[in-house]
């Protein structure tokens, strides 16, 4: 499938950047504070270009609202499920058993999957644009929103690829660290998935600079080899951010529940959590959205530059091809419309397709 040939094709990234993470191993701590710093003021130049350049903003913004609509039409899944399965999966968690939900349970993934794919193209088309507004300025000393989405236009089939790996094991990576009784998320898995991220954090404007997914991963690991202090600080620096905002979410939330009236267990109690939380996680997201990641993003453009040569030529036939813009807002319409339809699926029939699933995994569990 998409993603999971994308993270194959890219696999060699993991193992070269877990060898530059090891030979620097005392900078590349979540911990260290010195990396925030480096962060701070690797960002001074970067604000400069969103005063400028108002559409990244608008892009961040987007990205955002497109994050919200992807949550809302996965925990529309949960309201789906029938309640009785549910109360099963709780019994068998505090008995320590085995979940029921079997088949359920792969429906779910399936449809986590599914949310994620639909989400990624216009994630990576809007990362895109942001990005490819520190090429414009480089090359001809302004920006649009038209030209910067054509630029991301242009290879937008490797885009969507690679951002939908990168958004899938992001949030696997999120569930993994969500408390459980049973947690079997290794320091191993911590070490695998920064790599991951440092290694891929400039393989968006080796993307837009016309590279192939395997030839932007190249790109990306060369930087990070000639630049490992910059680069690190750069990765680093906006996980601690991101992790700080992170645990402030988490209990900015449990207080936020504590204000509801929720019959634990009662009919529907698992979706009336995940919709009352809907408002406070999605403003929480949307500030890291718009107001940390843009910095994290144009800062591993400017490190990409400072590294390699763009392509001022493919720069020129992306913003000169007839109807680029045309195309993509077509596609981002498609996109968005899919996402709604996703909300809106108890309508054509699957909701009592998985009432049906989950009886059969209560018949096969008692």
């Amino acid at each position: 499938m998409l993603g999971f040939k994308t993270k194959k094709k890219l696999s060699f990234i993991e193992g070269q950047a877990r060898a530059t993470l090891l030979k620097n191993r005392d900078r590349a701590r979540i911990s260290n504070l010195s990396n925030v710093n480096e962060f701070g003021r690797s960002s001074l130049s970067t604000l400069k270009l969103i005063m400028q350049e108002k559409e990244i903003i608008v892009f961040a913004i987007l990205q955002w609202l497109t994050i919200a609509l992807g949550y809302f039409a996965f925990i529309q899944i949960i309201d789906w499920i029938p309640d009785e399965l549910w109360r099963a999966v709780d019994t068998a968690l505090e008995k320590d058993q085995e979940s029921p939900a079997t088949i359920v349970g792969l429906i779910m993934m399936g449809w986590l999957f599914l949310i994620v794919v639909l989400t990624s193209y216009p994630i990576g088309i809007f990362n895109s644009a942001m990005a490819a507004t520190h090429f414009m300025r480089q090359a001809y000393g302004f920006s649009s929103v038209i030209t910067t989405l054509s630029i991301a236009q242009k290879n937008q089939a490797r885009i969507w690829a690679f951002t939908t790996a990168d958004s899938w094991i992001t949030v696997n990576a999120i569930i993994d660290r969500l408390p459980k009784k049973r947690n079997n998320r290794t320091i191993v898995d911590e070490v695998l998935y920064y790599a991951w991220k440092l290694g891929t954090m400039c393989m968006i404007p080796g993307l837009i600079n016309g590279k192939g997914l395997v030839g932007a991963g190249k790109e990306s690991l060369l930087v990070i080899k000639k630049e490992p202090m910059r680069a690190i600080s750069l990765r680093f620096g906006y996980s601690l951010i991101c992790w700080i905002l992170g645990i402030l979410i988490y209990f900015g939330i449990a207080a936020w529940l504590s204000l509801y009236d929720i019959e634990w267990r009662g009919d529907n109690w698992l979706y009336i959590c995940y919709r009352a939380v809907f408002l406070p996680l999605v403003v929480s997201v949307g500030f890291i959205t718009v107001f940390i990641r843009p910095f994290f993003l144009l800062g591993a453009t400017k490190l990409y530059t400072d590294v390699h040569d763009f392509d001022k030529e493919h720069i020129e036939d992306c913003i000169t091809s007839s109807g680029s813009l045309a195309k993509v807002i077509a596609l981002l319409a498609i996109f968005y419309g899919l996402l709604v339809l996703a909300i809106f699926a108890n309508k054509l029939g699957f909701q009592n397709w998985i009432e049906i699933k989950g009886i059969e995994d209560l018949k096969n569990f008692s």
